[in-house]
């Protein structure tokens, strides 16, 4: 026995260790980064429905328009269109909060009608800033909001179009109401503008470069005027997906097919558009016959196959609008510079469409 104990002794023991457990590190899902060219009531309808989704946003707006209340302020104090930027502004802001209220408003009586609260905010801190990037980046971060709006530059200019016989017409409302109506040959700006460094960045850092619906020639086109945009655009490997107006416009668009829409932003969009969505949808009646007298009529779906070869997603995405419920867009005032906002594209729908191509 006494041998035994001796052996156990000389016996080393050997220390079982567990093993560590193993650390699990949290996978980070990366938000795309979607870049949404445009301007006016297109763009910020989509943008409202956008910020819902798990994305970054970079709102790049236009600055031409001369048109409204935005177009009056241009004209008096000969800064950049503002009216675009406050709508991105008020549509990616919390609905409930003070400034998001403050930029929807507009005076309905007397003397001030149809003056709106946030065109004077942006375009008062855009003097006191000298720089309408920096007096909405101001805004947006006093208003909570984490997406970013971008003026296309800081530059004033007007957008102009020469037409066939030679000639030049200048502003986008006065391009819109040529009489008479003759061909439009190219467009450009008076004077020649610098895109934002930002937006340049932003653009081609980006995953999905989406252009909004929106005045084509005056507005979208104007933005891609910009000294930089294109160059940036071709750099970017961001799929490039363009949304198709719903109606056409007088003046710039008449009689348009979504063929024609696509191929005239191909022009100057200058690199290859990936997808384009196209509507197959039916507006109100009513609401149509309202257009008409404007000279506007829904874009026919073409049957063939566009010249930039882009591949066509075509489904129902515009807003089912009762003619009855469309005093929710009527806008107070009587400026006469201003263009229908009833008939818009159906954000839910669109954007859904937007986010299978993202994944």
């Amino acid at each position: 026995m006494a041998k035994e104990r001796k052996q156990l002794k000389k016996t080393k023991t050997k220390t079982i260790t567990k093993a560590k457990p193993e650390v699990l590190t949290p996978v980070i899902e990366k938000r795309p980064k979607i870049v949404c060219i445009g301007c006016g009531t297109g763009q910020s309808t989509l943008l409202r429905e956008l910020k819902n989704t798990n994305c970054e946003l970079t709102a790049i707006v236009g600055v031409t328009d001369n048109g409204g209340h935005s177009g009056l302020l241009r004209k008096i104090l000969n800064i950049p269109q503002v009216g675009d930027t406050r709508s991105c502004l008020a549509a990616l802001g919390e609905h409930g909060h003070p400034l998001t209220k403050l930029l929807n408003y507009r005076f309905a009586t007397n003397k001030l009608e149809g003056m709106s609260i946030g065109n004077l905010m942006i375009a008062a801190l855009a003097l006191s800033e000298n720089s309408i990037s920096r007096a909405v980046n101001a805004l947006r971060k006093m208003m909570d909001v984490r997406h970013k709006i971008v003026p296309v530059s800081d530059g004033n200019t007007d957008i102009c179009a020469e037409l066939k016989e030679g000639k030049i017409i200048v502003g986008e409302w006065d391009i819109m109401n040529r009489e008479p109506r003759e061909e439009i040959r190219r467009l450009f700006h008076k004077e020649s503008i610098d895109a934002h460094p930002y937006a340049l960045k932003q653009i081609e850092e980006a995953d999905m470069i989406l252009i909004c619906p929106g005045s084509l020639r005056t507005g979208v086109i104007s933005i891609l005027l910009a000294k930089g945009v294109t160059d940036a655009v071709r750099r970017s490997k961001a799929r490039k997906v363009y949304i198709c107006n719903l109606m056409t416009q007088p003046g710039q668009t008449d009689g348009f097919s979504s063929n024609d829409h696509i191929n005239e932003l191909a022009a100057y969009f200058k690199s290859p558009l990936d997808y384009a969505l196209v509507n197959t949808g039916n507006p109100d009646e009513e609401l149509v016959k309202r257009y008409a007298k404007t000279g506007s009529e829904p874009v026919k779906v073409s049957r063939t196959v566009p010249a930039s070869k882009v591949k066509i997603i075509k489904g129902n995405f515009v807003e089912q609008l009762d003619a009855r419920d469309s005093d929710k867009y009527n806008r107070p005032g009587k400026f006469q510079r201003q263009w229908l906002h009833y008939i818009r594209h159906d954000a839910r729908k669109t954007i859904e469409a937007v986010m299978e191509l993202v994944r």
